[in-house]
């Protein structure tokens, strides 16, 4: 199964793991099998959130002619 580890309501690493044991327990341990899910986005409990991509296109140059 696959699952997010969420610290402090961002999710720091994807792992495929069993469930079993407490190999994380820094870590609140989501299964995320089905979802589409990275590191880096939101989680508030319920529902993941991707983040917000805050980079400014790059402007292309303008030619005079």
């Amino acid at each position: 199964m696959n699952y997010a580890l969420v610290k402090n309501g961002i999710v720091e690493n994807i792992v495929i793991w069993d469930g079993e044991g407490d190999l994380f327990d820094e870590f609140k341990a989501v299964n995320i099998d089905g979802q589409s899910v990275g590191i880096g986005w939101a989680y508030d409990g319920s529902a993941f959130t991707a983040p917000v991509d805050t980079a400014q296109p790059d402007s292309a140059p303008s030619s005079s002619s």
